[in-house]
């Protein structure tokens, strides 16, 4: 199955290999701020098996020093269906 590359798991994991960090640093990171996360937490994550909490993103924003627009691209955006 192939991954869609605008899901925010692979935006996560595209971000994550950029900045040269491990899934063992980000996930130390995560806990050092404060939000539990392990390893294969992360994992599903990125791999789009794993729930994505509120917390979860807040502690990524931080993580990664980014703002939160940053994690829904606009070709995200525009395809999504709408509610009526």
């Amino acid at each position: 199955m192939r991954r869609d590359p605008s899901s925010l798991g692979m935006i996560l994991a595209r971000l994550r290999y950029d900045r040269r960090m491990t899934q063992d640093q980000v996930v130390a990171s995560i806990n050092s701020a404060g939000c539990y996360m392990t390893r294969q937490i992360l994992v599903n994550i990125e791999t789009g098996r794993g729930t994505v909490k509120h917390t979860y993103l807040e502690a990524f924003l931080g993580v990664y020093k980014i703002e939160a627009n940053h994690l829904f691209p606009p070709e995200r955006i525009k395809n999504r269906p709408r509610v009526l």
